[in-house]
């Protein structure tokens, strides 16, 4: 069933009983326009003017303020709350002292020339009786 898009008068294949423009941008045009008429700034008009806004409104407000108030008791109540905190003694560390070391007696210049005690060469010993 084929049918004439309102808003740029081409023909289109219908997929739905409903459809009446050929593209979405064909619907956010003739979307834009009828906010834009006289027809719809009256009827919004008279809406704001109209009973039924006024009372949406004001259970609108009561609504919201009865929220603020259940969340600013539970955020109290949250701040109320007595917390006990089981606090554990400081264990310390079971491998203390279980790293591996270098541990072998070698001098440290080992494979050089010298030795490493070379502070000790400008140090005059007293002489002794048996010295």
């Amino acid at each position: 069933m084929s049918s004439v898009c309102d808003v740029c008068n081409k023909q289109f294949i219908k997929k739905h009983h409903l459809q009446k423009a050929c593209s979405t941008e064909c619907v956010k045009e003739k979307a834009k326009r009828y906010r834009q008429s006289d027809e719809f700034k009256k009827k919004l008009k008279e809406y704001w003017k109209s009973d039924s806004y006024k009372k949406s409104q004001k259970k609108y407000q009561q609504q919201r303020r009865l929220e603020r108030e259940a969340y600013i008791k539970k955020e109290r109540e949250k701040e109320n709350i007595i917390k006990f905190e089981v606090v554990s003694l400081i264990k310390k560390d079971p491998n203390r002292g279980m790293r591996f070391i270098k541990c072998n007696n070698d001098p440290i210049n080992r494979g050089r020339l010298g030795h490493s005690k070379t502070f000790l060469n400008d140090v005059q010993k007293p002489k002794t009786y048996y010295w």
